[in-house]
This record gives C-alpha cells, structure tokens and sequence, in this order.
C-alpha cells in the first residue's frame, strides 16, 4: 500500500518537507503547488466606482494569493474594465497589498474613456509567500470613475 501512495504523490505537482517528530516518527507536509506550465487567472469580483481623489478600495474586491503555491518561474499582470463619466479626466487603479501595506509595484492603470475599455498591466512586483489584495481606484478631477472588473493572471513556465 505504501508503494501506491508513493507512486500518487510523485505524480501531483506538489512541494513537500520531511520533518521529525518528538516520538521518532516522521511526517510528511505536503503544499498543494501550481507548477505544471500554464496560465492561471484570478478574478477580482466585486464591482465599483469612486469620485475620490484620493485612492479608495472597491469593495468586494479583496483576494488571497500564496505565490509560493504557483513555483519560481512565473510572469504576474492584472488586467481590468473600466470607464470615466463621460470621459471627464481620467480613472485610476491599482492593486494593494493590504498584508505588506504596500501598492504593488507597475500595477497602476489609467483611463479617460467613457467607454469600457480594456486595461493590461506590465510585469507585477509582489511580496513572496500569502498576501491579500484589494483593488484601489481614484479619480483624477472627481468624476465618477468605474471599475467593472479585473483579474489577476500567472504564467508558470
């Protein structure tokens, strides 16, 4: 039986550490991980707009992403929709890591539109390990500004 077990785990991609225990025993930890090559995506569901001036969070928003459960080869951007009363100044957003208490690095977007349009970041700096984020807008000349929604995308290689 122990060798069907063996031969289950080593076909999941996963990462595991040994550690002894106090009774001599041993125990396997196990971290699930998304390290087979591939696109994963995570939405940002909530929906929202602002008048402020200053950065606000959208509500319902808010994600949790452990990046040690997608490897070390991997490329991190985050697109979204979003619009401006009658494309009155312009709508920003950004992604904040509310865990380090940090704006995550090159994820401001920006529009003047009136329309939906569809907006797609550069590379992303992050923090290793689980944070939450949570998706800030604000407006340049306090007209409404929209975020209709958004998306987190990883690329393992």
């Amino acid at each position: 039986m122990d060798e069907k077990i063996t031969a289950a785990l080593s076909q999941i991609s996963t990462r595991s550490a040994t550690k002894k225990s106090s009774s001599g025993g041993t125990t396997t930890i196990i971290n699930n991980t998304n390290t087979q090559s591939g696109t994963y995506y995570i939405p940002l569901s909530g929906t929202g707009s602002t008048t402020s001036l200053d950065w606000v969070e959208i509500p319902r928003t808010e994600t949790e992403v452990n990046w040690d459960e997608y490897g070390a080869d991997k490329q991190i951007t985050w697109d979204a929709y979003a619009k401006v009363y009658q494309g009155n100044g312009k709508v920003s957003l950004r992604l904040y890591d509310k865990t380090n208490k940090v704006a995550v690095g090159n994820s401001e977007l920006e529009t003047g539109s009136q329309d939906s349009v569809h907006l797609v970041s550069g590379g992303l700096s992050v923090w290793a390990g689980k944070n939450t984020y949570v998706v800030q807008a604000k407006t340049a000349t306090g007209y409404e500004g929209f975020f209709e929604s958004g998306r987190i995308k990883i690329i393992v290689n």
